[in-house]
């Protein structure tokens, strides 16, 4: 049934990413076999399910369980400075940039869109959020015996748990130490020239 929604191309909607989301949440414990199966299916599809919280969720839980080269379909089908402005999406964006090993690929199609878009909105809090990220990246901590985001400064705890779902069966490989390192790079230089020319405007 879950199968034939996303073909149907009905995942869009609010009341089928609850169904997909209590599936997932049901396989987890089943067979997560058939959740990659799921992941494969829904890897370019994955901006459509970013409609609702049980979307997120599920979005964040299916990039976790994706490979590399599937994480790359995914990311290069993301419209990401249109998404770092929406109140859902945005928590998604922040979710693959601080989980994709390649930071190259995080750089090109991930940040540069959004740096591109920081005249006009800046002042926007979601797009704060999405550079916030890169200069404090998200750190993890096992809570109950399970891997979770640890909760920072400018994201809320609901946020975070909508994020941390499979965590703990994430196929990145890359240490999150160097990876936070290698985010606020890509961000600095960018962000200084920003405000320097803003400061002397």
């Amino acid at each position: 049934m879950v199968q034939k929604l996303i073909e149907k191309g009905n995942s869009r909607h609010s009341f089928v990413q609850a169904v997909l989301l209590d599936y997932v949440e049901a396989q987890a414990v089943e067979d997560i076999s058939k959740l990659k199966h799921l992941a494969e299916l829904m890897k370019e599809k994955m901006p459509a399910i970013l409609a609702s919280k049980e979307g997120l969720k599920v979005a964040c839980a299916l990039f976790n369980l994706l490979e590399a080269k599937d994480r790359k379909s995914v990311v290069k089908s993301l419209p990401c400075a249109e998404m770092a402005v929406n109140r859902i999406a945005h928590l998604f964006v922040i979710h693959v940039a601080n989980n994709l090993d390649d930071t190259q690929l995080t750089k090109k199609k991930v940040l540069h869109d959004v740096l591109m878009k920081i005249d006009d909105q800046i002042d926007d809090f979601n797009f704060q959020n999405v550079l916030n990220s890169a200069l404090m990246p998200l750190e993890t901590e096992t809570k109950n015996g399970v891997l979770q985001y640890k909760c920072n400064s400018y994201l809320t705890q609901e946020d975070l748990s909508c994020m941390s779902l499979f965590l703990d069966k994430s196929t990145s490989k890359k240490d999150r130490k160097i990876r936070s390192v290698e985010l606020f790079k890509i961000v600095q230089k960018p962000l200084s020239m920003f405000f320097e020319e803003k400061l002397s405007f």
